[in-house]
């Protein structure tokens, strides 16, 4: 049976792990992906660092991935209707929602459901289908993770952040679209508010806060704090 590689976090704030998993055999719905890109989140370096109590370690980390397809088993098709095949690239929703409970189909708002878990946060790597993060050489997308399909000459590290901090950015206006003559202020030039500014405003006032001397000290502290992590991931994923 094929083996893969990841890089797990058995113990917080510690080095993450290479190790070697065997690729399962999928069940109805399923797709095995080659991982192409996966980002580094601020929140991989919080749950790195055992802040957030949702996580149990051993884990594969990474929610943000962009991969091409290697198996599928049976038909699937991405959101829009197309056709998924072997050899496609594709992203991917980060949570994956149960389409049932009330805030799926009465309030139509997923991002709430009540049974919504996250790849590379909700399930450690010892639960089946165990290739569960994107920190990998390959995942295993659930049968009810929302896909999207990409054309051929899409840089994938150019689009990974996307599948977070831009589609955290896209949510915003769903919760509040906005209107001509409207204010938009924006704290921030991180990944989701770089990703908003991408998006047309549609004659809205867009102003962008950016404190100079605190931006410095947080930059100055996240890259103390999560040097061995970028550091370890940036190091091994040359070699993935």
């Amino acid at each position: 049976m094929r083996k893969v590689r990841a890089a797990v976090v058995t113990e917080f704030g510690k080095p993450l792990e290479m190790q070697n998993f065997e690729v399962p055999k999928l069940r109805e719905g399923q797709v095995l992906v080659r991982i192409t890109a996966s980002g580094v989140c601020g929140s991989d370096v919080h749950i790195w660092k055992g802040l957030d109590p949702r996580v149990k370690t051993p884990l594969i980390l990474g929610h943000e991935g962009i991969g091409v397809v290697e198996d599928l088993a049976g038909e699937k098709s991405d959101v829009f209707g197309n056709v998924l095949n072997v050899g496609d690239n594709i992203i991917w929703d980060r949570g994956v929602v149960c389409g049932v409970c009330h805030y799926c189909v009465i309030h139509k708002t997923p991002s709430l459901c009540v049974n919504r878990w996250t790849y590379g946060i909700s399930k450690t790597c010892a639960e089946p289908p165990y290739l569960n993060g994107c920190y990998s050489e390959a995942m295993v997308l659930d049968e009810k993770t929302k896909i999207i399909k990409l054309d051929k000459q899409i840089d994938p590290v150019t689009l990974v952040s996307a599948s977070c901090s831009g589609d955290t950015s896209a949510h915003s206006f769903d919760l509040h679209p906005l209107k001509t003559g409207e204010t938009v202020l924006v704290q921030g030039p991180g990944p989701i508010g770089a990703c908003f500014f991408r998006r047309p405003c549609y004659g809205a006032q867009v102003w962008h806060l950016w404190r100079q001397f605190r931006a410095e000290r947080q930059r100055k502290s996240l890259l103390y704090d999560s040097h061995n992590l970028r550091s370890y991931v940036n190091c091994t994923c040359t070699h993935l």
